[in-house]
């Protein structure tokens, strides 16, 4: 752990929310990670680090930054199973402590000193007006493209109820993870949040984004492009990311069909509008579109699990 950049961990506030626990996984660690650690620890009680590698040097280096500090424990999974089995693995840790809430972070987040605070302020509201909070998410300021901060969509409102949020810097409710079947380990990567917040959604309970910009986080290397005089973000994911992102997709829009149509033409929109972008304006096309195409065939046939096959 970078001592000059990191704060204390032992320097909590006096009013740590004791019922909420950060779960953060990392395949391969940012260099900002220890940051985040840092910041996040101030605000909870307990920190969940799980490392998806299953590399030996990586459980090695982790094992070493963060050996002794107080509130944190490193959990590492035996192979590279998925982000959604890395979450599970946390979540469940976490239910077995007594956490009733935490807030889900990727290894190159960063977070605003009153994240926890804030949002579970307007949990307690919510809960008492009458909801039943399932899912939060907070808004981000974009690292790689501001002009793409996802905040304000509403103007003049703290939050609103939203189909989905990414998983980086939401909170959930341990239980109702757990009783919906957490996060669906089969997808391994891409889509696991939206189809999670779905089973949230069925189970009636609220799934809402706030307004305020509490952390800084990228997906993908966003850019703003402009294709046929219209504005997009390009979010330039790997081939392989590709893959996953159209196969998943295309499982969670066929199974969407007749339970929730808008929902699966939803779907299909994105799934044409990222076609366009990669055909038009990111790099590496003939592999990318190869990727695409694949995913899209497997997923309809129902393919799930790790991909195997070399793109």
């Amino acid at each position: 752990m970078h001592r000059d950049s990191e704060r204390d961990m032992g320097e909590r506030r006096s009013n740590p929310n004791s019922s909420v626990c950060a779960i953060i996984t990392t395949f391969d660690p940012d260099p900002g990670l220890p940051d985040l650690v840092a910041e996040i620890a101030q605000q909870v009680r307990s920190v969940y680090l799980v490392n998806d590698s299953g590399s030996r040097d990586v459980r090695a280096s982790l094992d070493s930054a963060f050996s002794g500090e107080p509130g944190l424990r490193v959990l590492h999974m035996e192979k590279n199973s998925g982000v959604a089995a890395a979450l599970n693995r946390g979540i469940h840790e976490a239910a077995a402590a007594g956490f009733s809430k935490a807030i889900l972070l990727d290894d190159d987040t960063s977070v605003s000193e009153r994240i926890v605070e804030d949002v579970m302020l307007v949990w307690g509201c919510l809960e008492g007006a009458g909801w039943r909070p399932g899912v939060i998410g907070v808004s981000r300021k974009d690292r790689h493209s501001p002009a793409f901060d996802k905040a304000a969509e509403v103007p003049r409102k703290t939050w609103w109820s939203v189909r989905g949020v990414i998983t980086a810097g939401s909170f959930i409710d341990i239980r109702s993870a757990i009783a919906v079947g957490g996060f669906r380990e089969e997808f391994f990567i891409d889509a696991v949040d939206y189809e999670f917040c779905e089973r949230i959604r069925r189970r009636g309970l609220l799934v809402a984004r706030l307004s305020s910009k509490l952390i800084t986080h990228s997906v993908g290397h966003a850019e703003a492009r402009k294709l046929f005089g219209v504005r997009f973000r390009s979010t330039n994911h790997s081939p392989l990311r590709r893959y996953y992102m159209y196969r998943n997709n295309a499982v969670f829009a066929k199974e969407q069909l007749t339970r929730d149509p808008l929902l699966s033409l939803a779907i299909v929109w994105f799934l044409v509008k990222t076609a366009l972008l990669i055909a038009f304006v990111e790099t590496e096309r003939p592999r990318k579109c190869k990727a695409c195409l694949i995913g899209l065939i497997d997923g309809l046939r129902g393919q799930k699990g790790r991909a195997e096959r070399v793109l």
